[in-house]
């Protein structure tokens, strides 16, 4: 029989134990924090003219459409909303209207519409892949992409687009115009340069990654590798060659002189100085759990001060329940958008906490 003493260290001790364990199952199971992005695929992002507010496409199984939030995360509010989904928004240069691509059935369309989202309108259609669209700086014209391709080249791919070429158009969705013949595998993220001589894409081959395409001759094109050797990933104490085909997201500084762009396997942002093709790291994830990959979209603030962008996490919530088998475990992972601002030297890095807001936020439940 324990003695009163005897039986007071063993109720402690199994305090202790049980404490113990419920620390580290809170430490492998952390509570997931409420959020309307959750169960979501983000697109690209981009801050208004005044920086107050970031715009941002949301894609679910309940559906797809553009929202807006203010910086501190607060005013979250839709502005369209599809049964595709409507993506690639840019602003006009007044902050008052917003490019974007309505994707449904798989095709997708250039529109605008006001940020208040009224007056939409679309200025393409048809059985081809319009998508990634930018004003000129003088709005007089619409660039964008166009692929007219959907098909399975590998047997192990799932169908995409492809053959695609840059296109124009006027505002009112007149006079389309093919300003490329490239018939690219995958041209993507399309960026216009300040002055407006130059535009900025994914290529499609290794060696040369970036596209700078000169509107005075779309047929001379130049090819850009940025010099990442400094950056070469290592494992153990092998040196990996730079995978120069995951870069992602090409973007013109405000200013012209550089190019923003995304190593999304490794959550990192570089910036390019287009003279040298010196590349230099500005942003990279310091994050020890589990990212999945994601293409962040990196963009500029209009003064080029600041860069929004978005990562995913994975999380795994069940894995401290003894009964969940390994199917319910995987389906228990969940993966958590979260959108950011950095400035562009990569300090001064903001999470935009998302606040759900009422109806809006149920437009969109969770999974």
């Amino acid at each position: 029989m324990l003695t009163g003493d005897r039986m007071r260290k063993h109720i402690l001790l199994i305090a202790v134990l049980l404490a113990v364990m419920n620390s580290s199952c809170a430490s492998l199971c952390p509570r997931e924090r409420e959020t309307p992005l959750r169960g979501t695929e983000l697109g690209p992002a981009v801050l208004s003219p005044d920086g107050q507010t970031v715009v941002f496409s949301v894609s679910s199984k309940a559906g797809g459409g553009l929202y807006k939030v203010r910086t501190d995360g607060t005013g979250f509010r839709p502005i369209t909303s599809e049964k595709g989904w409507p993506h690639d928004p840019a602003f006009s240069h007044n902050g008052t209207k917003l490019l974007f691509v309505q994707t449904r059935d798989s095709d997708g369309d250039i529109c605008v519409i006001k940020i208040d989202g009224s007056d939409k309108t679309c200025l393409t259609s048809g059985p081809d892949h319009d998508y990634s669209p930018v004003y000129s700086p003088d709005e007089t014209r619409i660039y964008f992409l166009r692929a007219t391709t959907f098909t399975r080249y590998s047997p192990v791919a799932r169908p995409f687009w492809h053959e695609a070429d840059i296109y124009s158009v006027n505002p009112d969705g007149t006079d389309i115009t093919k300003i490329t013949s490239e018939r690219s595998y995958a041209m993507t993220s399309l960026s216009i340069s300040p002055q407006g001589e130059a535009l900025v894409t994914m290529g499609s081959a290794k060696d040369d990654p970036l596209w700078i395409i000169s509107l005075a001759d779309p047929t001379k094109r130049k090819s850009i590798r940025p010099n990442l050797d400094q950056h070469r990933k290592k494992f153990l104490w092998i040196e990996k060659d730079v995978d120069y085909q995951s870069l992602r997201n090409p973007q013109f500084s405000p200013d012209g002189r550089k190019i923003l762009f995304s190593w999304p396997y490794h959550d990192e942002l570089y910036v390019m100085d287009r003279e040298t093709n010196s590349a230099d790291q500005i942003w990279k994830s310091k994050f020890n759990g589990t990212r999945s990959p994601s293409q962040m979209y990196p963009r500029y603030s209009t003064d080029g001060q600041r860069i929004v962008f978005s990562t995913v996490t994975s999380v795994k919530s069940s894995i401290c329940d003894p009964a969940a088998t390994s199917e319910e475990f995987m389906a228990q992972r969940k993966e958590i958008p979260q959108l950011w601002i950095v400035n562009s030297d990569g300090t001064g890095l903001q999470s935009i906490d998302v606040k759900p807001d009422g109806r809006q936020y149920e437009a969109h439940p969770q999974e």
